[in-house]
């Protein structure tokens, strides 16, 4: 737990600052949030990624995928007595990257 709670915060100030990042940073920060989550709510929280690394180099805006997975998690996935799945794919699509944050957690209907 540690270990994934010294890369999430190392990570992240930077990123705060930052005007522009990759996605292979946004990918590393995202993914380090869950892990430490998952020390807490264990085997209720399951995260796959699906994204090529041909595109960890394409710039996006800094900290939108980490937040997408942090609300993914605690507004859908952590509510929810057996917890849930969170799934994070990229492609490219016609020149453009493709960044989705899915989750089969509660939904907004059930607010």
């Amino acid at each position: 737990m540690l270990r994934h709670l010294v890369s999430y915060l190392t990570l992240s100030p930077p990123a705060l600052r930052a005007t522009q990042s990759t996605l292979g940073r946004e990918l590393a920060l995202a993914t380090a949030y869950p892990n430490v989550k998952k020390i807490r709510m264990g085997p209720r929280l399951s995260v796959e990624i699906d994204a090529p690394d041909s595109l960890n180099a394409i710039e996006m805006p800094p900290m939108m995928l980490a937040t997408l997975v942090q609300n993914a998690i605690i507004h859908g996935v952590a509510p929810l007595r057996e917890g849930g799945r969170i799934r994070i794919a990229a492609h490219a699509d016609g020149g453009k990257l493709v960044v989705k944050v899915i989750d089969d957690g509660r939904g907004l209907h059930d607010l």
